[in-house]
């Protein structure tokens, strides 16, 4: 997914006059849950700038960014665990790199 317009989206939800938000991983939440989503996103988007200012190159930003163990998957999907890793690195990599 995109990060930047992933934040946008937790942005426009945050301003609506809801009480509960639903989701599409996890259990029935409040509004605090966008703001900690949203700082998940903006502290991998930082790890990976960081990683880019110190000269890593994408292959060593995907081996040494690493969330796994704070921001774990959904139970039963430890399996993509990896896989979302290296997709969230590699992909903000690309991102941030683009000309």
């Amino acid at each position: 997914s995109n990060g930047d317009e992933w934040i946008d989206a937790l942005d426009t939800v945050r301003a609506l006059d809801v009480d509960h938000i639903i989701p599409g991983h996890g259990p029935v939440t409040t509004k605090t849950y966008i703001d900690m989503q949203r700082s998940v996103l903006l502290e991998w988007k930082t790890a990976v700038a960081v990683a880019i200012a110190k000269g890593w190159s994408k292959e060593e930003t995907i081996e040494r960014v690493n969330f796994s163990d704070r921001y774990p998957v959904d139970i039963g999907q430890e399996y993509m665990m990896e896989y979302i890793q290296n997709l969230n690195a590699g992909s903000l990599y690309d991102k941030l790199t683009a000309v």
